[in-house]
């Protein structure tokens, strides 16, 4: 739909050429076209912009530092644990190895080493196991004596201390005896 836009003359500027002006009815007109026009037309992608890039790549660093922090699987800790443990107590060994690992990767990271403190959700989103298998896992560890658990806090958490000497001195053991 067309707009005709009607120009007032006004009076003389310093070179004695009349300025043509526009009324305010004639904005409100301009502007109400613009907007009908930004309804019609699909949007347009974010502009790269330096914080935009630096969201993206900071999304990007998040993204691979949680799949590193995921599941850092020792296989060897399957076999140990399986000796370890009683007869079919073998059910949840899966489970134990993938916390034992985790736990051994965080092993004097912290500021309180040796202990490490986990709720029990972060640890069954790094390991992805079900709490079920957790409380299992936790009570095969303190069962192999190869972790201490002890709980503070409310909400509860959960502090771990691996038994490092027991630990590599079992995984030597291991070590040897496949050799042979």
């Amino acid at each position: 739909m067309p707009i005709i836009a009607h120009k007032h003359l006004t009076a003389n500027d310093d070179n004695g050429h009349d300025e043509p002006t526009t009324t305010l009815s004639e904005t409100a007109k301009t502007a109400e076209i613009a907007a009908d026009d930004k309804q019609q037309r699909p949007p347009m992608p974010p502009r790269a912009t330096p914080d935009g890039q630096a969201k993206a790549s900071a999304d990007a660093k998040r993204l691979t530092d949680q799949a590193e922090m995921r599941v850092r699987y020792l296989p060897e800790l399957v076999y140990i644990l399986e000796g370890l443990l009683p007869p079919g107590r073998d059910r949840g060994l899966l489970a134990t190895a993938l916390v034992l690992s985790q736990l051994v990767y965080w092993h004097g990271k912290g500021e309180y080493a040796p202990w490490t403190y986990k709720r029990d959700r972060d640890m069954q989103h790094e390991t992805v196991i079900t709490p079920n298998e957790l409380r299992h896992a936790k009570k095969n560890l303190l069962e192999t004596r190869l972790v201490d658990i002890q709980y503070h806090y409310l909400p509860r958490v959960t502090w771990y201390r691996v038994n490092m000497k027991r630990l590599t001195d079992l995984l030597t053991y291991d070590q040897r005896r496949r050799r042979h």
